[in-house]
Formats: structure tokens, sequence, C-alpha cells
């Protein structure tokens, strides 16, 4: 008996346990396909917590032994360091004299001018390069404490609890710190009493912030006023101390910083986009503030001591976004200059620091220096002569200092040092917790322990600097440093292997575990056997489960003991089924049968991997469109003429909408014409029942709703539109008319039109417009036309699986209680079925964005409903416009299981077992750096 593309399950519909099949067979597998999926779920749940632990635990631990940057008694290079921070700033847009090619400058107008007249005459300028997330917290962790935060880290910004590392201002002599409450509490408790500024002469605190209210933080307002704030308080600051010779004492202390966060390119943005005339008028306001913090400083102290920091902790995308890997979000700039920091140097021509990047700039002539934003930290660290933070892993520029060779080479070894300490720490804690624990082998060749290696360098070191090769001592320190660096990252991932190898076994067997559960219960498992219970092989799994289970708690990782659970678990059942059942497998199939299977996964692995593809390149989305129109010609061939004709009428369009650009601008006439296409497609809808049942009685009563939900809901966005373009903000009652309508709208058209019974395609329609206003809400341009081009595909498919299924039955639409309990075997062909789901799935978010970049999703018309920043309901709501597709989706599918007349959950743990060469390809291909 050939398998004929039958994975079968019993024309009466009854599962397997009702055939007279073996029960050895059924014993390993649960009794119904709902624990199946609730053990997919329970799986990825798990793994989902193995992500964390395989690539982003936190890297911090607890350093007991800080360096000081000094080791003589000399006075620091800088009495005091200003560090400013523009959240958001591009570094292309502020360097480049013209700005936005978008946004023509005034004639005689530059961009920055107070800073390119730093960078050409007294200090040293480059690139920072971040890491992602591109976001706030992570960004300003990395300047202000030379840290590489693990991007989970990334929801604590939302929080004011400060979080357990070091920062230099922690080893400051005092911090005066000025700007956002997002920010200035990561670093220390917020002041006292739910205050919002501190008592500058509160000596239990040395670091002390001032900050505005969180509802300033308004994307509709001139957030040039959030930069004006930590200027005006700063200069408060300075006035008081002029008066109060406590604060100026405090003021003159060495180790002094002043942070100054500047949130008004971030807020500019995000509403308007980076090429906008508001976002280049806050750089030069930004500008502005800079040349006035160095007039302010340099008429209080008057004693040339102050060096001054300039940088962002992330860029921005063209749409306002940021987040992802894309250069124009890790390229931040950073500009030093003041004490302790070296003049300009031209560029030296023999070994150029310009590139493409940089030729825009005007700078050609002047010597670029890039840097890890995380270099910053130690710059800093250097400049005011503090300790090293404990948790810094970045490396001096010594190159950029303004110091004599001793005092350089002296610097690069203290640095060195303090990333020791951290590696030292680390290789301690694993070969206390590790069993089979393996040094660091790039210095374990020198000593038996790499540490110990890493004294006798640093002895030789200092023998060095004693000796007076000053050069020689900085160029090992700089590699001592660096071999540190990979020996951090060697124990960061020492256990990164062998989860890596857990999870992909886990993922792999459930999908063989599920293949086979698809294949026997839903199959000819009458004529199969599995080999009988095996007791010695239950005795040799639990052997070799306590024995996994003792070893990780001994080393205290007891999650490990569940990620290992699941490939135990799944290898018993695959070893119950055994040899005997596999060659069952093979007698029913026969070659022919066993080869076409194996043809039809190896073409569904392949189209797996171009969707994966998708993911870097959206042209793959438009090519699977167009191969999607030949589905009635090559899958559903029991269809005619005009349904195939309309099915390609409607996919083939569909193509266009991967190829456009993400990067779009908010457009008020397309949401306009796509509600007034939505209205018609209504008033199409009710003629075409008019015509069908010459009653109006037929009509749907929710059809009429969708007229006043869309009218209304193209009403209000034309009126927030104008509002926020006008920056008139959005009033109060806007906000309450657009939350009410958010509801309303799909709340309340699916009170009245929902039905238990209710004809597939009414109930598509009425999802589909039911869920369209706040779609167009929530749009920024042509998304809405995306939707209803997906929805006709959605319709169509459920259109020609019902003409196929009705020639397939070689008659009409059968009724009675049989037939409609009857379900049939599974085929090839619904193989495709589930890669077409799954193609779909993928095209919702690819169409109007980029899953593999969230960023890329356009956030200005959340701002239409919340003005001020709430980053919690702000990624509610654009989660929700996300998933909009899906509901639709979902919906078209079951019905389209129904009339195939498909067992419940069949297609469902196919498409299961489809989704996992996707999981494990992304876990392998996980980076955080500089990826886009």
């Amino acid at each position: 008996m050939p398998l004929r593309d039958n994975l079968a399950v019993h024309p009466t519909g009854k599962s397997s346990r009702q055939s007279d099949g073996p029960a050895t067979m059924l014993s390993i597998f649960p009794k119904s396909p709902q624990k199946v999926v609730w053990i997919g779920l329970a799986l990825h749940l798990t793994y989902l917590v193995a992500m964390f632990d395989t690539f982003f635990h936190s890297p911090i631990v607890h350093v007991g032994v800080h360096h000081a940057v000094s080791r003589t008694d000399e006075q620091p290079l800088a009495q005091r360091v200003v560090l400013m921070v523009a959240d958001g700033l591009r570094a292309d847009l502020v360097f480049t004299p013209e700005g936005s090619p978008r946004i023509p400058l005034a004639q005689g107008e530059v961009m920055a001018p107070h800073l390119r007249s730093v960078i050409e005459h007294k200090g040293a300028f480059g690139l920072s390069h971040t890491r992602v997330p591109t976001e706030s917290r992570p960004g300003h962790v990395a300047l202000i404490a030379g840290l590489w935060e693990d991007p989970s880290a990334v929801f604590k910004g939302w929080k004011h609890n400060p979080v357990s590392f070091d920062s230099v201002f922690n080893h400051s002599s005092t911090t005066f710190s000025f700007g956002s409450p997002d920010i200035l509490p990561i670093f220390a408790s917020p002041p006292p009493n739910g205050k919002s500024e501190d008592n500058p002469l509160d000596e239990q605190r040395n670091i002390l912030m001032w900050m505005y209210d969180a509802d300033a933080e308004d994307f509709t307002s001139d957030a040039t006023q959030l930069d004006y704030f930590v200027l005006d308080q700063f200069q408060a600051l300075l006035e008081r101390g002029r008066s109060d010779p406590a604060l100026d004492q405090r003021l003159r202390s060495p180790h002094t910083i002043f942070f100054l966060h500047l949130l008004g390119l971030d807020t500019t943005g995000h509403g308007y986009g980076p090429h906008s005339k508001e976002y280049i008028k806050n750089i030069q306001v930004v500008d502005g503030i800079v040349k006035e913090v160095e007039r302010l400083m340099h008429e209080y102290f008057e004693d040339d001591r102050t060096a001054f920091l300039f940088t962002a902790d992330h860029g921005m995308s063209n749409i306002g976004n940021h987040g992802d890997g894309h250069p124009d979000n890790t390229q931040t700039p950073w500009v030093a200059w003041g004490s302790g920091v070296r003049s300009t140097l031209p560029e030296d021509l023999d070994n150029t620091t310009n590139d493409a990047i940089s030729h825009p700039w005007g700078f050609s002539h002047l010597r670029r220096r890039d840097v890890d934003q995380v270099d910053l930290t130690a710059l800093m660290a250097a400049l005011s002569g503090t300790k090293w933070p404990g948790n810094n892993v970045g490396i001096v520029p010594i190159d950029v200092l303004d110091a004599n060779a001793q005092r350089k080479a002296e610097l690069a070894l203290g640095n060195a040092q303090e990333i020791m300490e951290q590696f030292s720490v680390k290789e301690e804690l694993k070969s206390k917790h590790r069993i089979f624990f393996r040094p660091f082998p790039e210095l374990s060749v020198i000593s038996g322990k790499a540490s110990t290696a890493a004294q006798h360098i640093v002895a030789s070191i200092e023998a060095q600097i004693f000796r007076g090769d000053f050069a020689v001592a900085e160029r090992e320190s700089n590699q001592l440093a660096a071999l540190a660096l990979r020996g951090i990252d060697f124990y960061d991932t020492f256990d990164q292997n062998r989860l890596k190898w857990i999870v992909t076994s886990g993922y792999i067997l459930f999908a063989l575990y599920t293949l086979l559960y698809t294949i026997m219960i839903y199959g000819p498992t009458a004529r199969l056997a599995a080999n009988e219970p095996s007791v010695k092989l239950d005795v040799a799994l639990a052997g070799i489960a306590t024995g996994v289970a003792g070893l990780f708690m001994m080393e205290k990782t007891p999650w490990y003991c569940l990620y290992t659970s699941f490939p135990l678990f799944f290898a018993r059942c695959l070893l119950q089924f055994g040899i005997k059942g596999a060659g069952n497998l093979w007698k029913i199939g026969g070659l022919w049968g066993i080869t076409r299977v194996a043809a039809s996964a190896g073409a569904s692995i392949a189209a797996l991997f171009c969707m994966a593809t998708g993911y870097n390149d959206r042209r793959v989305w438009s090519a699977g469109f167009i191969l999607l129109a030949l589905y009635p010609f090559l899958v559903q061939t029991r269809t005619n003429l005009r349904e195939k004709a309309v099915w390609v009428a409607v996919t083939i369009p569909c193509a266009l909408w991967a190829t456009l650009d993400v990067e779009k601008q908010e457009n008020a006439e397309h949401l306009k014409y796509a509600n007034r296409l939505y209205l018609a497609t209504a008033a199409f809808v009710i003629c075409w029942i008019w015509r069908r049942t010459g009653s109006a009685a037929a009509i749907p009563s929710w059809l009429s709703v969708t007229f006043a939900t869309l009218i209304f809901m193209g009403s209000h966005i034309n009126r927030a539109i104008s509002s926020l373009q006008a920056k008139q903000g959005l009033s109060t009652w806007r906000q309450v008319e657009a939350w009410a309508q958010l509801f309303t709208s799909a709340a309340g058209l699916l009170r009245v039109g929902l039905k238990s019974r209710q004809d597939a395609f009414e109930r598509i329609l009425l999802l589909a417009f039911a869920f369209a206003p706040d779609f167009m809400l929530l749009s920024a341009s042509w998304e809405p036309f995306f939707l209803w081009n997906y929805t006709a595909i959605l319709l169509c498919w459920m259109w020609i699986e019902r003409a196929g299924a009705v020639s397939n039955s070689g008659h009409g639409q059968q009724t009675g209680k049989k037939q409609t309990t009857r379900f049939r075997t599974l085929k090839s062909s619904d193989a495709c079925r589930g890669l077409v789901f799954l193609f779909l799935v993928h095209a919702g978010f690819f169409c109007t964005g980029n899953v593999a970049s969230i960023s890329s999703f356009y956030l200005a018309p959340v701002y239409r409903i919340v003005p001020v920043f709430q980053p919690a309901i702000m990624s509610t709501l654009l989660m929700f416009k996300i998933i909009v597709p899906f509901i639709l989706l979902s919906a078209a599918f079951v019905s389209i299981c129904k009339v195939q007349r498909l067992p419940p959950f069949a297609l469902i743990l196919l498409t299961l077992v489809l989704s996992e060469p996707i999981c494990l390809h992304f876990f392998w291909r996980r980076t955080t750096l500089y990826c886009i």
C-alpha cells in the first residue's frame, strides 16, 4: 500500500485511539493534539528563557579591587569633566556643514558652528560605535559605566530604581547631573521625598540630579524646551555657587563631573524625523547650549582645568526610530577638548583615517579617531583622575590625551589591570562552579591559572615603566587589555555552546516528535506497531537524567535541568517508537511513497530558508507573492479559469508592497483615500447582497455600523494630523476621543455582527471592517491599502479552497450530519497549505515594515493617541497594529481547515513542525554587533 501522500486520518473521523492499532504505539503520545500544542508552547517559552541564559545574561560582576587612575601624586589631567549627551543625535547631520540635504540651511549658515570650530582648532573627534539595542539606557550605561549591558536590560529603562553596576560617577567627588527622569535615576537613587531636584549641599549623596517632570516629554510640543531646562538649571547652580561658599568649595573640588543630558533631539526625532526642520533647528540649539556651557565654565572657574566631552547615546533612523543595528543608529559623534585633551591633529596622508563616511563632513584634512562607546568611560576616568570603574571594558584612547609618555604608559597599565580584575573574578566564579572547567587558553599556556599568568605580565610592564621604556609598556598594556577582554568574553560564553546544543536538540526532537505524532495519530496507525515498552530504556534514560540533573545542581545552574528535560522526554518517545516502528512505516509507504515524502520535506525546508532570507531582503516576499499566484495551478488545480484569474489578480499586486520603502513619511492624503476605499468596499458588499437576494433584510446590520465607524475615524485622523502638524499638541478631549474610537470601533462592530454560526466569508469581512478604522488610526501612509489587499487574498484563498473541496467531492456541497463529521486524509498539498500560512504570517509583517528590525514600524501615528512618552502603552498600540493581519489570517485558516475536512489541529501541528527550522536558523545567527 503506497503512502500516496497520505499521512492519513480515518475517514470516520475517529481518533486513532478508537482504531484497533496497538496500544503500545499510542502510549508514547498524549491523549489529545491540544496537549502536543501545549507541550510545544511550554518548550518555546522555556527556551525563550534559555535564549537569555545563552546570549543575554548579565555581564556584571562585583570587583573588589579598584585601581587608581594615577600611580603618582600628580594632579589629574583635568580638575573637572563636563559630559554632554545629545540623546538621539545622528553623526552625519551634526558633522556635515550643510546638515540635511532635505532641509537646506540659510545662505552662509553652517550646521553646529561651535562644534565645528572646536574640531578644527582645539579638539579630537570621530565616531563612537554603539551596539544593539541602540536605546537610551544601554547607550548611557556604555558611556558612563563602560559596560555593554545585555539587551534584555533595555526594559529596565522604564523603571526608576538604580542597578548594581559601577560607573565613573560613583568614583567622582560629586556628579552634578541635569536632564531626563528616565536617565538620571539609572545611576543613583532619585532625590529623596519624591522631589525632582537635589539639595546641592547634601553630603550624603555624591550623585546629585535636577530633573524635569516626565509629562514634559511631549512628542508634539517644542522639545528644545527640555534642553533649555537643562541649561537653565546648570546656570542657576553656578549662580548659586557664587554666593554660597560651601557650594563653591564643592564645585571646585577635584574629580568633579557635570552631566548634561539633552533629550530634545530624541523627542524631536521621534515626532518629526531627523530630516525635518524641527530636528535641524534642535541641533543648532544644542550647539548653542554647548557653546554657552563652555563660556559659563570658563567664567566661573577661570583656570582652564575643565575637560569637555560631547557625544550621543545612539543615532536616529530616517523615520525617527532607533533600536536596531543600522549605521544611522550605531554611529554617534564624539568631540573632546579642554584640559588633558590634545589639540587638533592634521591628517596623516600615508595612514589616512578618513573614508567615504566622513568625506561629506569637510574634515578630510584632520585626523579622525573612532572609538567604541565604552572607551569614552575610560577617557573620562583618565581625565578626571578617579578610580577606574569596576565594570569598565573600555580601552582608554591614549592618543587623545595631552600627557607625557610616562603618564600615558601608567594610564594604559591601570586600564588593563582593572579589566584584568574583572577577568580574574569571572575566572574564579567559573572555576568554583564548573566541574569540567577549562581555563582561558591564551593565558593558561603561560601558567596553570590565567590570572596568575596575567600577574607576571603586569610585573614585567611595571619593570619597563621603571626603566623608562614607556612606549613598550604602553603597547604591552594595550595588548594585555585586549587579551583580558578576550578572556572575559571566553568566560561570558563559557556555557554557550553547551546550551546551544541542548536547545538545538530540543527543537529538532520536538519537530520529529510532532511529525511522528501527526503521522501516527492522523495516519494509518492500525498497520503500525512500535517496540514493546522497554524497562531497560526507561532505566537508562532515568540514569542519564539523574546524572545530568546532579551535574547542573552542583554547578548551581538549576534552569539547565529544565532545558535538558525536553530533549530527554522527546528522545524517550522516539526511541520507544524504535526501529520496528520506522520499518513498518517503510513497509506501508514503500520506496515511492517515502521518496515523495522526502522530496516534499526537502522542498519545504528550501521554502523555509527562503523565508528566513526574507528577514534581510524584503524583495523575497515580492518573489513569494509571484510564486503564490501559481498556487491554483500547482496545488488547488480543481478550480475554474475565473477563480484562477481572480487569485492572480489579487496576489500579483501584493508583490508591490514589499518593494516600497519602509521609511515612509506621514501622508494624510493616503489615509483619506484609504478611508474612501473601505467605504466604497462596504457599499459594494451591500449592493452585491442586494442584487443576489433582492431584499434589504438580507443585508447584515453591522455593515451600516461600518459606515459610521469609518466616517468618524477618518474625521478624527484628519483633525489629529492637522493639530499635530501645526504643533498645537493633542488636547485632552482629542485623546479621550481617540481612545474611545479605538475601543468602540472594533468592539462595537464585533458586538453587533459576530455570531456563533456565521458564514466564513461574512466573518472575515466583519473582522476586516472591525479592525480597519483602528489600523488606519495607527498607520502613517499606505498601510491600510495593504490590509485591504491582504484581506482580498485571504477571501480568495478561502474561495478557491472551497471550490476545490466541492470539486473533489464529485458533487455539490453535501449536507447532513454524516458528511460534516467525516475527515479526509492529510496529503502533501496540506504541507503546501501550511507553507502558505507561514508565508502570509511573514507577509503581514514585512509588507508594512521589517520584523527583523521592529523599529522600522513607524511610531508617529501613535502620537494621535498618546502624545507623551509612555513606552509601555506605545509598544502595546504598535503591537496591536502589527497583529491585525494575524487575526484575519487565523480566521481564514480555520475556515480553510473546515472546508477541506481536515481534522482539528492537524494543520496546526504541521505548521509547528515547519516553524522549527526558522527558529533554529535565527538561533544560530544571533548577534548584538552592528547588525542590520
